[in-house]
């Protein structure tokens, strides 16, 4: 159907309803996602999974949930269901009923044909607030438009979720229309952890939004060579050196001109890892595959505290990923000292309730992801003469935990590839070591079936009435990549407290 109308594209514009067929606005929205996520679109698959293949949030879902709005002009009398929104191909076919269901003169003002060419009509850009304007004036605006709320009820200190209801993907919502109206770049990553009150987001935005201070002519910093590998070359004698001289090596930043990949350093115990290795010289290079938004909160913490820190997304399950995680790593920082495989991936649940698919990912997460990860860590390595990779596993590997049957399975095939790692990539001077914690203070074990009474329970078993935190296990993975102890090569390391023989 075709109308003429004006535009802002021109008077007597011929204006058509958006394509209903599915190939079309499956091409359609792979475009709005891409620029939505900057991911490229060869992994755009119709079929792969938002969450589970793409690590898309349920944040940045909005932000994509926002773009279709805009995109096929749909108010807010159409109501956008979140879970039909799990892959393209499912975004698709909801965007497609919705597109067949309403009137063609209704959806046609959005696209116009301008010498032969379909293009959305844009409105007018919005004035943009200066720095020294009232954000919170302009964020308050924002919030009262997308969340329909009366205003009154929009304090600046009321917290977003716990006072005002806004969920995740409201916020992503909200953070598309506040990109739009300040005229942010989608390429400015912005500081979300800090979204949580009007006053808060002000703040942050205005601090984003600063000119940048004159950096000084000698203020350039340039790469260090790295140093010689610790570990010596293969079929010579080690020499011995003593903690403390590797300890206090570089001023005390024995990882000065080092390189390190810690995988699921988004949070936990590889958000403690990624900060304590950066904080003693390391170059680190943070990972996160669901929880990006995290990933990159810690990449800013390591900068902000004058540490070097790359953020590279990816999922160490998915082939392509990984294989581009690597090739990014050796381009821009010039190859690879130590891997640190934090990023695990099963269920914790009951026994009876864990499905094929849940095998399926688990182990392609923490066995094939595993593997195929320490065999190109290890190959970069060997160009800088050694490293050390270091795995991590749980004492539930070797006894009954309930709720834990999945994971301790997946967590003795980790123990098991250890060793065989460690084997296999002595040609290459790579040193492969697991730690075993027991229970860990912290999100994880609050997912255990009867969490509370658990970790009671093991607290009490425990010497000392406590459990491992996470920065204990930071800092048993500082010792082995100091490389004091050499024999440790190959070993399967578990410190808990004592808890393992009570129970």
């Amino acid at each position: 159907m075709n109308v003429v109308q004006d535009s802002p594209a021109g008077r007597n514009a011929t204006v058509t309803a958006p394509p209903s067929d599915a190939a079309t606005i499956i091409a359609d929205l792979t475009r709005v996602i891409a620029e939505a996520t900057r991911y490229p679109a060869d992994i755009l698959e119709p079929h792969a999974d938002f969450e589970h293949d793409l690590g898309i949030d349920s944040v940045k879902l909005g932000e994509i949930i926002v773009l279709v709005r805009q995109r096929y002009a749909f108010g807010d009398d159409v109501k956008i269901e979140a879970e039909h929104f799990r892959t393209i191909a499912s975004a698709a076919a909801a965007i497609g009923d919705i597109v067949r269901g309403r009137s063609a003169v209704a959806v046609a003002s959005t696209f116009v044909h301008i010498n032969g060419a379909s293009a959305p009509v844009e409105a007018a850009p919005p004035a943009v607030p200066t720095v020294g304007g009232d954000l919170v004036e302009t964020i308050t605006n924002v919030v009262a438009e997308t969340t329909r709320y009366p205003r009154e009820i929009l304090e600046k200190d009321a917290d977003f979720e716990h006072d005002l209801g806004i969920d995740s993907v409201k916020l992503g919502e909200i953070v598309v229309v506040l990109r739009n109206e300040l005229r942010i770049s989608e390429t400015t990553q912005l500081p979300l952890d800090r979204f949580r009150t009007i006053a808060q987001a002000a703040a942050a935005l205005s601090e984003l939004l600063a000119p940048p201070a004159p950096v000084s002519r000698n203020g350039a910093r340039h790469a260090e060579p790295p140093p010689a590998a610790v570990v010596p070359p293969p079929g010579s004698t080690p020499r011995f050196v003593d903690l403390v001289t590797l300890a206090t090596q570089n001023g005390g930043r024995p990882f000065k001109g080092r390189t390190v990949l810690v995988t699921g350093s988004g949070h936990g115990i590889g958000r403690d890892l990624a900060v304590m290795l950066a904080s003693l010289g390391a170059k680190v290079v943070v990972n996160a595959f669901h929880s990006r938004d995290a990933g990159e909160a810690t990449t800013r913490e390591i900068q902000e505290a004058g540490g070097d820190a790359h953020f590279i997304w990816g999922s160490v399950a998915n082939e392509r990923q990984r294989i581009a995680m690597f090739e990014e790593i050796e381009n821009r920082l010039g190859g690879l000292d130590f891997l640190i495989c934090n990023a695990s991936n099963g269920l914790i649940g009951p026994f009876e309730q864990i499905r094929e698919e849940d095998w399926e990912k688990g182990f392609r997460t923490n066995v094939v992801g595993l593997h195929h990860m320490a065999l190109l860590a290890s190959k970069l390595m060997a160009k800088r003469g050694g490293g050390k990779i270091v795995t991590l596993s749980s004492t539930a590997s070797y006894r009954h935990i309930n709720g834990f049957g999945c994971m301790a399975a997946l967590k003795s095939a980790v123990e098991s590839l250890t060793r065989t790692m460690a084997v296999e990539f002595e040609r290459y001077n790579v040193s492969v070591t697991c730690l075993s914690p027991g229970p860990v203070e912290g999100e994880l074990i609050t997912k255990f079936p009867d969490a509370t009474r658990q970790i009671a329970h093991w607290k009490e078993l425990s010497i000392g009435k406590q459990l491992v935190v996470s920065h204990e296990v930071a800092n048993f993975v500082t010792f082995l990549l100091l490389g004091a102890v050499p024999s440790l090569n190959g070993s399967v390391i578990v410190f808990d407290h004592g808890l393992s023989y009570a129970l």
